[in-house]
């Protein structure tokens, strides 16, 4: 979440996930202006996975198997590359313990799109009714009154066509994507859904519903991806406006110079997933064996 000079909320699909994780880690990543990332082999497989698709969509169709796969090394390293040339930004290799098998796992990734009936079917389709890496930011919430400030939904959306928004994601088969978790209870469908919208790419069916779709790629098989399926309604849009708005009304009247409640309940409070573990509960607890 950015505040703007014009004191316009710029707000992420993935600043709601964190404040829905915890208000106190999101509070923390609202004060990191240094430019300090925290980057992980598993997402840097994720990344040069999207890289490896999106490279192709764009028209760059790759003639062999060998060529797909050299494409993806090529990727892993110029991220590492970027990661070493920037002072302020750590790496973990945690997941798979070494390049050698981080990229390992990334060419059997890249194998699955390559040999899928997914990359057969949408190679058919005009780059131009691909919108691939569509960027937005767009007015959500705006001349409200009272003083409240202006916000808007910024994010990049993997793929928008054939009235759909599409994901690339990349998980181990430990971890894999439950339809009904997804429709229940994601974040990131309602803000795309609503942005694509907002911009006329997409339009609601007959049911009065938007179409979403997870394509999910497991780590350690070659596979055809898994597609979760969610959609959502323009009630999902009016719900997403009042979690929004809470989230702002946090960030204005209470700043961001003292604690925002915290949350060590999410699966995500730990020294694997939050970067300030060490500055909040493991100041405190240590100790404890983590997964």
């Amino acid at each position: 979440m950015k505040i703007t000079d014009d004191g316009i909320y710029h707000v992420r699909q993935s600043d709601i996930e964190t404040f829905l994780n915890c208000p106190e880690q999101s509070r923390r990543k609202m004060l990191v202006a240094d430019g300090s990332r925290s980057e992980s082999d598993a997402a840097t497989v994720g990344t040069a996975l999207h890289t490896v698709i999106e490279h192709e969509l764009a028209g760059n169709t790759y003639s062999s198997l060998k060529e797909c796969k050299g494409f993806s090394a090529k990727t892993f390293l110029e991220l590492l590359e970027e990661y070493a040339a920037n002072p302020l930004c750590s790496y973990s290799a945690e997941s798979f313990g070494t390049h050698a098998r981080a990229m390992e796992q990334l060419a059997i990734l890249a194998e699955s799109w390559y040999t899928s009936k997914l990359r057969a079917d949408l190679l058919h389709y005009p780059t131009d009714e691909l919108h691939t890496e569509w960027n937005f930011d767009l007015p959500f919430m705006v001349d409200r009154g009272s003083g409240k400030p202006d916000i808007w939904l910024s994010g990049t959306s993997d793929l928008v066509f054939a009235n759909q928004v599409w994901d690339w994601k990349s998980t181990s088969s430990m971890r894999s994507y439950t339809p009904w978790e997804k429709q229940r209870w994601a974040v990131q469908p309602t803000v795309y859904l609503w942005a694509a919208s907002e911009a006329g790419l997409i339009r609601a069916d007959a049911d009065a519903l938007y179409q979403f779709s997870y394509q999910v790629f497991v780590r350690g098989k070659v596979q055809e991806p898994q597609a979760v399926r969610v959609t959502r309604s323009n009630q999902n849009f009016h719900w997403l406006e009042r979690v929004v708005e809470n989230m702002v009304h946090m960030a204005t009247k209470m700043g961001t110079d003292e604690e925002w409640p915290l949350n060590d309940h999410s699966a995500l409070c730990g020294p694997k997933w939050c970067p300030f573990w060490s500055a909040c509960k493991g100041s405190i607890i240590d100790g404890e064996t983590w997964v």
